[in-house]
């Protein structure tokens, strides 16, 4: 019998189907399901023309089919491996996994699924030098098991030092950067600081004289600290404080003590302690980080702290995560505008698992600050503050008081939303007058693309009116062309997106704007 292993054709995709529903026709009747028994043709089509597709002939006849998926340059997925029923126990899957391990020589990860209680699935890929790493329940009747065949993966410890925790923004990053790591083939463990105990060092130095490696206090930090030079790469999460890490991260810092010895070297006309052992020094090194504000010169503190961490050794760091403006990464609206960035993040985690440390082309990108306009994203924030109630301490708050404007023509309720000037009346009809109490505004919207293009709405003594014409003295002022304007009320454009890329402008009291949602809550 001549075994051979061709690439698939379209024109295979029936007789693959027949196959392939032959090899797992027992898996669907024990478990209920089974992603390899094809029942769309649609699907086998769409299968052989996205992936890697081979088909197993035995003296020409199509009796097997292996579906290859690449995760990355170099990590493989084996989604099917099936050969006919009529075939088995005669060496065919042997033979089929050193024919792609011959034929793809760049993969140097693989992975795959197979149910656990598959003994025979199991030994074949055992015996061919895959490895268990984990199971995952799927059912009461299911539990999958995860192989790896390769490189030991890489092993990224997380240390996450919000106060905030999962919760935080910096977060974000990391489950980005990590995403990026696991499509690379690593595995990782997130520490948060916050759930630990964790001391201040108080400079006693018993972990150098009078125990050496062990410190007097018996907290959460032996444990932690038993895990770092077990790990390839160390991630340090953390947002700006001050300049610098917070306090629960730098006390983690302080704590790692008792991994150096006390005596003194030089290293690049530097001074600094050896490690107690040299397989506890850490071997890589990235941090991940974000501020509140949107310059990305406030890291320049943090990074000199981390830099002479690990002076004389640049090749440790494997790249720095430092995201400016970090406040906007957990907000709905403008998730579309920061994708760019989230992009960056995932790549970054896919490169230091590959490459070592994060290509100069995307830490460039994660160099760059979210919101670029420093004036926008201050005013943004000043009225958040303000809808807030907060008030600046020093600032005398101006009083408008609206008069009528006796030019003003009122509006009458819309039947349609055709016109700008249906737009602005249709607003007024979405009145909150409990949301208002004694609110005295004015909202001028300025219309650049259309004649006369002046509308306003008022709001006084718990009345909503809208006008053509423009006001004397608006509270604030909406420019905007038409088209934007429609996109928004349509739903077809995201208000808060529009405003950040520049789209339309708003000058004046800010925080009126932040109300919106709260005054006419029947509007887009």
């Amino acid at each position: 019998m001549k075994i051979d292993f061709v690439h698939a054709s379209e024109d295979d995709t029936d007789d693959l189907i027949a196959v392939q529903n032959a090899a797992f026709a027992d898996d669907v009747r024990k478990y209920g399901e089974c992603p390899a028994y094809v029942e769309d043709r649609e699907v086998m089509l769409g299968n052989i023309r996205s992936k890697i597709f081979y088909k197993i002939l035995a003296d020409g006849v199509i009796i097997g089919s292996i579906e290859v998926c690449r995760r990355t340059d170099s990590h493989y997925y084996l989604r099917v491996l099936s050969v006919h029923p009529d075939y088995h126990n005669r060496g065919i899957g042997s033979m089929a996994l050193q024919f792609i391990f011959d034929e793809h020589p760049e993969a140097t990860l693989w992975t795959l699924i197979t149910p656990k209680d598959n003994k025979r699935n199991c030994h074949l890929y055992e015996k061919a030098g895959f490895y268990c790493v984990k199971d995952i329940v799927q059912s009461d009747v299911l539990t999958l098991s995860c192989y790896r065949k390769g490189d030991k993966p890489m092993n990224i410890l997380v240390v996450n030092g919000s106060p905030r925790g999962a919760q935080g923004n910096t977060e974000v990053l990391v489950k980005a950067f990590l995403q990026g790591a696991h499509d690379a083939g690593a595995e990782f463990e997130t520490i948060y600081l916050k759930d630990k105990k964790i001391n201040h060092c108080i400079g006693c130095f018993d972990c150098w004289f009078k125990t050496p490696g062990i410190c007097v206090f018996k907290d959460d930090m032996p444990e932690l600290m038993a895990k770092v030079p077990k790990a390839d790469m160390v991630v340090c999460a953390v947002p700006l404080y001050i300049y610098t890490v917070t306090g629960l991260m730098k006390d983690f810092m302080d704590r790692l003590l008792p991994l150096a010895q006390p005596f003194i070297d030089l290293r690049d006309g530097m001074s600094t302690h050896p490690s107690r052992d040299n397989n506890a020094a850490l071997k890589s090194f990235v941090l991940i980080s974000n501020c509140g504000f949107p310059e990305p010169e406030h890291f320049l503190g943090l990074k000199e702290t981390i830099r002479c961490w690990f002076r004389g050794d640049d090749h440790t760091i494997a790249g720095m995560i430092c995201c400016a403006g970090g406040s906007v990464l957990q907000v709905p609206e403008l998730q579309d505008g920061i994708k760019w960035y989230i992009d960056a993040a995932r790549q970054a985690g896919r490169e230091v698992v590959e490459n070592g440390r994060i290509a100069d082309d995307t830490q460039s990108t994660l160099d760059q600050p979210l919101i670029k306009d420093q004036k926008l994203f201050a005013d943004m924030a000043n009225a958040q503050f303000s809808s807030m109630g907060i008030e600046r301490i020093g600032e005398r708050q101006s009083v408008n008081n609206q008069t009528s404007v006796s030019s003003a023509v009122a509006l009458t309720a819309p039947t349609t939303l055709e016109t700008t000037s249906d737009l602005v009346a249709g607003i007024a009809t979405y009145f909150n007058k409990d949301a208002a109490g004694d609110m005295q505004v004015v909202v001028q919207f300025v219309v650049t693309d259309e004649e006369p293009g002046r509308y306003f709405i008022e709001i006084k003594n718990g009345d909503c009116i809208a006008y053509a014409g423009e006001h004397p003295s608006p509270s604030i002022t909406v420019t905007t062309p038409a088209d934007v304007w429609f996109k928004i009320a349509h739903g077809k454009l995201n208000g808060a997106m529009a405003f950040m890329t520049g789209k339309y402008k708003v000058s004046g009291d800010m925080s009126l704007l932040m109300k919106f949602d709260k005054l006419f809550p029947g509007i887009r």
